[in-house]
């Protein structure tokens, strides 16, 4: 009877909830949890129980996330309260709050409006979600009112009811613009548009603005005219590096060409080459035909025009200089070159192309079929394909024109290490 007895309670207390120690230093009765690698990173509190938080000792309720050092990565307050924070004091909800392993708060939901201060003075922001990074600079913002934003170029007016981001440095990064306000920039006055978000470099300087009238932009000695609420993107040193123009007749070096569909994007780069994306026709002088292609790359300094045209699952590429008589030589290249779409612009925003001291093309930006191997599905990869230049041990002034001595690339993808936006 006895034996029967003391059964009875150990099975009583197996399927009870018990008390156990927590990573935080706190004992909590729990009916859930995980680990990893031996470490307690997950539990589920069976009631409200009081944890060392970084934000100090709170009543917590619900999921408890921890990081394997420790630190508690996510819990649920249990009553809203307030935190005097480096940025300001945050009244915060019952909502999940989130940290850094390091301590610092990642997310949290004001209860209420706040003030909150830092590099660039004291906003008010909206009872909403705030983020920031490691070092408490917050990531972003909703603002409660319109603020005026002084920038080098100007004072623009913030849209309220619209987040705000910061870079990890402190500076603005993105806003939505409430009202129209001249801007200085290296073309000139720009005006930007009401309700279109305007970005900022970190160093201050304007990144992306969408003007709300027609702009000059000259590259090359050329003057052109860029589209209307269109955006305009700018480099640190203030010089435009994309726009959209209008269509028309365009001058490089010795290459003239006409587009001939519309407004076209149009990349500027360092070295004086530019990109168009998605042309359409494009009629090049010294040619008799005109040739829809799907980019264009032009590169003066190294006498080079290449565009590329797609048919079905093929892309032909064609690659155009002077030789030495003046005359318009082309070499067929096989390459399979990326193509544009806005979500692979951030590839764009370095040339698609490199060459050699001969001018000869070095790599190029392509893609190669992949298959996911969870779905199973195939997709294009974005690549830099190295491109191997067979040797030519003929004496220079033994060699042949451009044209009977084809460039031959032996393609070598690697993973592209570029610039992301």
């Amino acid at each position: 009877m006895k034996k029967l007895i003391l059964l009875v309670m150990l099975a009583c207390c197996a399927v009870a909830s018990f008390a156990v120690p927590l990573p935080d230093g706190s004992d909590a009765r729990i009916t859930e949890v995980r680990q990893s690698n031996g470490k307690i990173v997950y539990v589920r509190l069976k009631e409200a129980t009081t944890l060392n938080t970084p934000l100090g000792a709170l009543d917590a309720v619900e999921e408890v996330f921890f990081y394997e050092n420790g630190n508690i990565q996510k819990f649920q307050p249990a009553v809203s309260g307030e935190y005097a924070s480096p940025v300001g004091n945050l009244t915060y909800t019952t909502s999940p709050i989130s940290f850094y392993e390091s301590g610092a708060v990642e997310e949290m939901e004001l209860a209420t409006k706040t003030d909150i201060t830092g590099s660039v003075g004291r906003i008010k922001v909206a009872a909403k979600t705030i983020t920031f990074y490691d070092n408490w600079i917050p990531s972003s913002v909703e603002l409660a009112e319109d603020c005026q934003v002084k920038l080098k170029s100007g004072v623009v007016s913030a849209r309220s009811g619209y987040r705000m981001f910061f870079h990890e440095n402190g500076a603005i990064q993105s806003f939505t613009v409430s009202k129209s306000e001249p801007l200085t920039s290296s073309i000139g006055k720009i005006y930007p548009q009401e309700g279109s978000v305007m970005e900022l470099h970190p160093n201050g300087s304007l990144a992306t603005v969408s003007p709300e009238d027609i702009c000059m932009v000259t590259v090359d000695e050329t003057l052109y005219f860029t589209k209307a609420r269109s955006p305009i993107a700018f480099r640190t040193s203030g010089q435009v590096s994309r726009f959209s123009a209008e269509a028309q007749d365009f001058t490089f070096g010795k290459f003239k060409f006409t587009l001939e569909s519309g407004s076209t994007e149009m990349f500027v780069y360092d070295d004086g080459s530019v990109f168009f994306t998605n042309p359409g026709y494009v009629h090049l002088a010294g040619l008799e035909y005109r040739r829809h292609c799907n980019g264009l790359f032009v590169s003066p300094v190294h006498n080079r025009l290449i565009y590329w045209e797609e048919s079905y699952n093929d892309t032909s590429v064609y690659n155009y200089s002077y030789n030495d008589e003046n005359r318009l030589v082309s070499t067929s290249l096989n390459m399979n070159i990326l193509q544009y779409t806005p979500d692979t612009m951030k590839y764009f925003e370095n040339p698609p192309f490199t060459f050699d001291q001969e001018s000869n093309v070095t790599s190029y930006l392509g893609f190669e079929k992949r298959k996911d191997p969870e779905t199973k599905t195939s997709y294009n990869h974005p690549v830099i394909v190295k491109v191997a230049i067979r040797p030519n041990r003929i004496p220079m002034e033994f060699q042949q024109p451009l044209q009977d001595e084809p460039v031959i690339p032996t393609p070598q993808p690697v993973e592209p290490i570029l610039h992301e936006k």
